[in-house]
């Protein structure tokens, strides 16, 4: 192979510099939830979704083989697409394909998935992405159409997941912490133009704020998990001081909760 058909992909905390494209196919690192993974994504793959990349097996070195998904990831500084409603609607139907696709998937009992996972508030049986920032979004002319790196994806109640895409999508932060692009964008509208696209019932969206400030708080948790277990980029998250900005986020939503909700009824 020739040697301009192999590069080493950028970004990922969990494994940074160790994704490799060889052609159209990624080599990533294997963890123990993997093989539970795998068959997750081909439960997809059978069921027609093709927001998903397909699984072909290991290689010589014990990575995963998965496609590599061609089109536009957007990675800090985010391109100013990303804040458009155009593209936040597209990841919002991308996101509802998604959970259809997976409503007839049981997980064997066996499966082992990435730790911690989900508060128990929000199990559920339908296994989610769980991790939808936009750098795991494949976006083509500005539309979402798929999404990678499914290492933390585990069966959760869906409205779970959609507050994990609302906290990064919206974004649900704090002022002194958004990119150049969402400052003076008003987050209301945003709200409801996702939920609307995702056809979220109004059931859910009485609980929704109340799942994005859990998921804040989660990612809080979970920065200063990894950061205890060694993890280089958690260490380095945590002597950044980027781990605070998820507790800003809950100080955040808990000021705008109120002009929120009002979007949401």
């Amino acid at each position: 192979m020739k040697n301009e058909d192999v590069e080493v992909l950028t970004g990922g905390h969990s494994h940074p510099g160790q994704l490799i494209r060889i052609g159209d196919r990624v080599h990533r690192p294997m963890g123990p939830y993997s093989p539970s993974v795998h068959g997750y994504l081909r439960h997809l793959e059978r069921a027609g979704f093709e927001g998903s990349p397909r699984v072909h097996g290991t290689d010589a070195q014990g990575r995963e083989i998965l496609d590599f998904v061609r089109g536009d990831v957007p990675c800090p500084p985010l391109p100013a697409w990303v804040a458009t409603g155009r593209t936040l609607a597209s990841v919002a139907r991308l996101l509802r394909r998604l959970h259809d696709a997976a409503a007839s998937y049981r997980a064997p009992a066996d499966a082992v998935w990435h730790q911690p996972v989900p508060p128990r508030e929000w199990a559920g049986t339908v296994v989610c992405h769980n991790d939808l920032v936009p750098d795991n979004v494949v976006c083509r002319n500005g539309l979402a159409v798929a999404l990678i790196d499914f290492d933390l994806c585990a069966p959760v109640d869906p409205l779970w997941d959609v507050a994990v895409a609302i906290r990064h999508w919206l974004p649900v932060r704090d002022e002194c912490d958004l990119e150049r692009i969402h400052a003076g964008i008003r987050p209301g509208p945003r709200l409801a133009l996702f939920c609307d696209e995702y056809g979220l019932p109004v059931t859910d969206r009485v609980r929704l704020l109340d799942a994005v400030m859990d998921c804040c708080v989660y990612a809080y948790d979970f920065v200063r998990a990894k950061a205890a277990e060694g993890h280089p980029a958690w260490v380095r998250a945590m002597a950044e001081g980027r781990c605070e900005r998820h507790l800003r986020s809950v100080r955040w939503l808990r000021r705008h909760r109120g002009e929120l909700q009002a979007w949401l009824v």
